[in-house]
């Protein structure tokens, strides 16, 4: 009896040395991923193969060992397919120029070989070309048209990583006219190809409102598709949804759950934002030094919040001893990259010698920093400042300009510079008419006296603004009155009669007790 021996198609040639593209990528592929769970017959057929000269073999057996995390066969391998001009090694030689895996990283040699793969229309090779563009001419905007005309292409092969580029591009308007309806089309077309970085653009863009209507459960939707492909921005963004009851109900523990999964990846602001939730016991028992944990995790990272969070834990001494000189340490570190509280509290630190000497001036320095990015309480230190003239000259002009952008915040501290407003415009009535009247006194007129008349038997003092007055006791009464003449019409002598408090310039407080303009300074 003959036995008839049946070679399956797929596996002939694979021995043969007569075509270089003996075997087809799909072919290749199927028996990469058959060796790389294990199957040692199918890995000796992809060698052999690889070894007769086949190129997709010899691109798949390199992955095979990409995927074993052996750069350097891996990088043999895709050489010799990329040597018979096999696009998608080309591509796979470019990425480990790029990255640097097993080679001295080069731009110009991954260009070298992206363009190669591109120049035969594949789609990664395209993307690719476009990206070492954009890496090259990065703050070259007239260069972003070369990334763009070859993301298109990629594109329009339904390259899920170029459709995502082209999202970003219009988002950030490199190239183009930003548009964020355009953001949104590209994504959309990427994310339902399953890419996960797209997925989490598609949530932020819904969490913001950015060419859609605003909408958190959306944002939600995208964000979790995303994050359970493990990407870690996504599970950061569903932590601050969670927490801040965005799209779901708060629920501090779930936001705790994607927080510390996004914290095992490293992400530094997830970490802090652990720390956070320790620290006022959101979702966990509050632990101070579990935060201090996290908090120093992020900082190590250069996270400015957990710096700036180090800061705190050292200045009011929670889970570590008091040490305002550490405080000052962190708060330099988040103040060195920009962060207003932390330049501000540098600011006190210096203002009250709290770890370091007194210094008016360098409280000032902090002060503007915090200031020029609208920080409300350095805005109305630094009117203080320039009202005293601590750090800085005695300038009117300039405590009004810091008072008005504090006031203009509203809330506590914008009443108490709206108050100081007024303060700076009676001191600064006085200064401006002092300047321009060589024989007469100022038009504003500022009394400190000891007198029995008024709400009590205190000191008061006594502002003017031409007849306009407003006299402050030291029990804290105040009373309006008009002054009998303007003050500025008043010669300039030491001691100007005073009128009686029952005459045509008298005035009453609440409880109906007479007073008038006491001397004259």
């Amino acid at each position: 009896m003959k036995v008839r021996i049946v070679v399956p198609l797929v596996l002939m040639g694979l021995f043969s040395a007569d075509s270089a593209y003996a075997m087809t990528n799909v072919q290749a592929k199927q028996l990469e991923i058959a060796a790389f769970k294990g199957n040692t017959l199918d890995l000796d057929k992809l060698n052999a193969a690889a070894k007769s000269g086949d190129a997709a073999a010899q691109t798949w057996l390199g992955t095979y060992w990409y995927t074993k995390r052996d750069d350097a066969k891996a990088h043999y391998w895709y050489e010799k397919a990329a040597d018979q001009g096999f696009a998608r090694a080309e591509n796979n030689l470019g990425d480990y120029y790029l990255y640097g895996q097993g080679v001295p990283q080069g731009y110009a040699k991954a260009h070298y070989w992206y363009e190669k793969a591109a120049d035969q229309g594949l789609a990664r090779g395209e993307f690719n070309l476009g990206f070492i563009y954009y890496l090259k001419y990065k703050y070259v905007p007239s260069e972003y048209a070369k990334s763009i005309y070859w993301w298109k292409k990629a594109a329009a092969q339904k390259d899920a990583k170029a459709e995502t580029a082209l999202g970003l591009v219009y988002y950030r308007g490199q190239g183009v006219p930003q548009s964020y309806a355009k953001s949104i089309y590209w994504y959309e077309k990427a994310a339902d190809q399953g890419l996960a970085n797209a997925e989490n653009n598609l949530g932020y863009a819904y969490a913001n409102g950015l060419g859609v209507p605003q909408d958190y459960a959306k944002s939600i939707y995208w964000y979790e598709k995303a994050a359970d492909q493990g990407i870690v921005t996504a599970e950061n963004n569903l932590g601050v949804a969670y927490r801040k009851g965005r799209g779901a109900p708060q629920d501090y523990a779930k936001a705790d759950y994607w927080f510390e999964k996004a914290a095992d990846q490293g992400n530094a602001g997830a970490e802090n934002k652990l720390g956070d939730a320790y620290y006022y016991g959101q979702g966990v028992p509050k632990d101070y030094a579990k935060a201090n944990y996290w908090y120093e995790k992020a900082a190590d990272q250069g996270n400015a919040g957990g710096e700036l969070n180090l800061g705190y834990a050292y200045y009011f001494a929670r889970g570590v001893p008091q040490d305002y000189a550490k405080a000052n340490y962190w708060y330099e570190k988040a103040a060195d990259q920009g962060n207003a509280d932390a330049e501000f509290d540098l600011g006190n630190a210096y203002y009250f010698a709290r770890g370091v000497p007194q210094d008016y001036a360098k409280a000032n320095y902090w002060y503007e920093k915090a200031a020029d990015q609208g920080d409300a309480d350095a805005e109305y230190d630094l009117g203080n400042a320039y009202l005293k003239g601590q750090g800085v000259p005695q300038d009117y002009a300039k405590a009004k300009y810091w008072f008005k952008k504090a006031a203009a915040q509203g809330g506590r501290i914008g009443r108490e510079a709206q108050h100081n407003i007024e303060v700076v415009e009676i001191r600064d009535s006085r200064h401006v008419t002092t300047v321009k009247m060589t024989t007469t006194r100022s038009a504003l007129v500022r009394q400190e006296e000891a007198t029995n008349s008024g709400p009590d038997t205190g000191r008061f003092t006594t502002d003017c603004n031409n007849m306009s007055c407003v006299r402050h006791y030291s029990n804290g009464a105040v009373i309006h009155f008009t002054a009998c003449m303007n003050p500025a019409d008043m010669e300039p002598m030491d001691n100007a009669p005073v009128v009686d408090g029952q005459g045509a310039c008298s005035g009453t407080d609440a409880e109906g007790n007479f007073y008038g303009m006491g001397s004259v300074n």
